[in-house]
């Protein structure tokens, strides 16, 4: 399964029917976000554990390989343009399934690791013709699961099984287009049959379900890899299952699932959507800044896309909505140009003035997407007064930098902002650099 961003729909082809073992589909529905539709087209021969990516640049989807009958394997590249299929070639990667695919939406290219056959070959799709790449990279498997991750410009590649040593992998793999790299880190366990969709709106590889060995105990776990590390999700949602379809839906910003085997020998055509609930995932931090420095606060969310976002900051008065491009004056607390004020990373600085009553102003962001909004934690800007040269020291360096300024009647060293450098200032300064700040 694929979903055709061009034409705000999910595709799938074939798959297996139940019942034989060899009664496979050569059936073709788009899913509209609401309901299935079957499209009544010649193309592939009936097949299973083929692959299938779409292809942005060229706005069709790419359908490689799978099983045709009793140990009978297909070579073919399909093409699928929304309306019709097209033989493309039965060239490139001899006839193989079970293989991983992703289409490389910085290299403009779709990429294919492994298949059944137990072979560990990359090769490259570039619309015309297939390339294998001399490369070394992860041990020879079938079964894997690939995603691209466009947040990191990387296809992401996780476990799979291969005969030769009777190995379940649980390893992590990322392509650059040049090489593959061993990610070592912990994560979801070995399985082989499992599934994985990049969510553009959160910037994660979405992973669920697989087995824990060749034809044995299934499993229904999510996890999401944000190109460090693999995380749980504690969400409920399929039955333990393998050999599923899965497509990340754009328009709707939620991950589709169909069908599967949930036990050994049978199948099933469940339809399941995971949404991620609006949610704040990284919280703001409190800084401190020197008279004429310039503060950052950040807020990462996790919903349905678009999310947007709203700075906000307070003194003693009431929340104040940011704009780009102005200067933000919370009550007599600060004077300084705002950027980032609709967007994840905020902006401050570099300070212009300061209240001398004011010792402090408070930050948060409004997250909303399409289903509500949340409220970011409050995030201080501490004025560090005391920190005259900005160095994130407070010492004797900036007691000499004050009183040099101070004996000069630069403007700098109006630090209570009152339009006169007297001794007013100077006793500003002292308290700020006696209590350290």
């Amino acid at each position: 399964m694929t979903y055709d961003f061009a034409r705000h729909e999910g595709v799938v082809f074939g798959g297996w029917l139940g019942g034989d073992p060899y009664n496979y589909s050569d059936e073709t529905w788009v899913w509209s976000g609401s309901a299935w539709t079957q499209k009544g087209v010649l193309g592939p021969s009936a097949r299973v554990e083929h692959a299938m990516v779409y292809d942005s640049d060229r706005r069709v989807t790419v359908l490689f390989g799978g099983a045709t009958g009793a140990a009978t394997e297909s070579g073919e590249t399909w093409e699928w343009d929304g309306a019709n299929w097209s033989l493309k070639c039965d060239c490139g990667p001899s006839p193989r399934d079970s293989v991983g695919m992703a289409y490389d939406s910085v290299r403009h290219e779709t990429v294919l690791f492994g298949g059944y056959g137990d072979n560990s070959e990359t090769w490259v799709w570039d619309g015309t013709t297939w390339t294998q790449k001399m490369v070394d990279g992860p041990p020879k498997r079938w079964g894997c699961a690939m995603a691209f991750d466009a947040n990191r410009g990387e296809t992401v590649l996780f476990g799979g099984f291969t005969y030769d040593g009777l190995i379940l992998y649980g390893d992590t793999w990322v392509w650059d287009g040049i090489e593959w790299t061993e990610r070592q880190v912990t994560g979801p366990s070995p399985r082989v049959g499992h599934t994985m969709v990049y969510d553009e709106c959160r910037g994660v590889v979405v992973l669920f379900g697989g087995e824990s060995t060749n034809a044995g105990t299934k499993l229904g776990d999510t996890w999401e890899w944000n190109g460090t590390a693999w995380i749980p999700q504690s969400v409920n949602g399929p039955s333990p299952r393998a050999h599923f379809a899965m497509a990340y839906d754009i328009d709707r910003s939620k991950s589709v699932l169909f069908g599967g085997s949930p036990a050994n020998g049978t199948v099933n055509g469940e339809t399941w959507l995971l949404r991620t609930p609006l949610s704040i995932t990284t919280q703001p931090l409190s800084i401190a800044t020197c008279p004429s420095g310039t503060a950052e606060f950040h807020v990462s969310a996790g919903g349905s896309c678009p999310i947007t976002y709203l700075w906000q900051a307070q003194d003693t008065g009431p929340w104040t909505n940011l704009n780009d491009g102005s200067n933000v004056a919370v009550g007599s607390a600060y004077v300084g140009a705002v950027a980032g004020s609709h967007a994840g990373d905020l902006t401050i600085g570099p300070l212009a003035s300061v209240n001398q009553n004011a010792g402090f102003i408070r930050f948060r962001c409004v997250v909303s997407d399409t289903n509500g909004s949340v409220t970011s934690s409050q995030a201080f800007l501490i004025f560090c007064a005391a920190d005259f040269n900005c160095d994130g020291f407070v010492n004797g360096d900036d007691y000499d930098s004050f009183a040099s300024y101070f004996e000069e009647g630069g403007i700098g060293a109006d630090l209570n902002s009152d339009g006169f450098v007297n001794g007013d200032d100077y006793d500003f300064f002292a308290e700020h650099f006696e209590s350290g700040c």
